[in-house]
């Protein structure tokens, strides 16, 4: 199971149309436009994009459309899940085909991991448990589990998840057998753990006029923004702190001070965020408005 962390814009293509053609079409666009950030994700049904910034999903979406004929869905937050504590549980699965069999059986132990949206993956069991050529087939029905959200269609994420125990049969395991033992031992798991909601969250950076300080502070409070560090020069303050990315994309068309923004990672979602105490609104301008000008170099 690779560490990646999954971005955290997506948006879905159109399920009109060739799969192949829609996979090639976004090739060549990708081949264009390199510089962008932007991945192409098969779910199960759906052809999805994924990315950390939104005016590039938006001009990649663009060209698919002018100059492919492919349209796609709105720009959505990626949420994931992660499990509140250890768990354990058992998979089996065995059926019987005609004269041969399908035999696969598995322990699995979940645990929460590190919030970055990765997973971790790691066999604790020897060659005479479960031989090492069905290693990856359990690897391999988790990633699935994992990614289909098993009791939710929100995707499970953050998790280490160990293989420490199972067993197999000599003449009927197979590789199919031990990928839906994982499976079923993903589903067990789940339905004994709770889980917490996570979002991906943005760390901002923003240079505004002392005159736009007070404004700008209660404006991230509203936004459930954790502060980092607040910055006095002579001219400017520099504020650096981390909003949710759903919070940065509710934005209007006003004007706004100069920002950077980057991708920081996901994070257990929080009714409020950051310092209670209320500052006065003391200008109508929005800071954090991606749709009007692009971020600052």
């Amino acid at each position: 199971m690779k560490p990646a962390v999954p971005m955290p814009l997506l948006v879905a293509l159109s399920s009109q149309g060739d799969r192949e053609s829609i996979l090639r079409a976004v090739e060549l666009v990708q081949r264009d436009i390199s510089s962008y950030t932007v991945a192409c994700e098969e779910h199960l049904e759906r052809i999805l994009l994924s990315g950390d910034d939104e005016l590039d999903l938006e001009e990649f979406c663009k060209r698919l459309r002018e100059d492919h004929t492919i349209e796609s869905g709105p720009i959505r937050v990626r949420y994931l899940k992660t499990v509140r504590s250890a768990v354990e549980a058992e998979g089996k699965y065995m059926r019987q085909a005609g004269g041969s069999g399908n035999y696969g059986h598995c322990y699995l132990r979940i645990e929460p991991a590190e919030r970055n949206g990765a997973n971790q993956f790691r066999n604790d069991v020897s060659e005479d448990i479960i031989p090492a050529k069905f290693i990856p087939s359990v690897e391999r029905g988790i990633s699935t589990a994992c990614a289909a959200g098993v009791l939710s269609d929100i995707a499970i994420s953050s998790v280490a998840i160990t293989l420490v125990n199972g067993s197999y049969h000599e003449q009927d395991s197979n590789e199919m057998a031990f990928r839906s033992a994982a499976i079923e031992a993903m589903k067990n798991a789940c339905s004994k753990v709770s889980f917490d909601l996570l979002e991906p969250v943005a760390h901002v950076a923003l240079e505004t006029s002392h005159s736009l300080a007070s404004w700008l502070v209660n404006d991230i409070r509203s936004r459930r923004g954790r502060f980092i560090t607040v910055e006095q020069e002579p001219n400017l303050q520099i504020t650096e702190a981390t909003i949710p990315f759903d919070e940065v994309l509710r934005t209007s068309s006003l004007g706004r001070p100069r920002y950077k923004i980057r991708f920081a990672g996901y994070d257990v979602v929080s009714e409020d965020g950051g310092d209670s105490t209320s500052v006065p609104v003391t200008n109508p301008h929005n800071p954090l408005d991606l749709k009007s000008q692009r971020r600052a170099d």
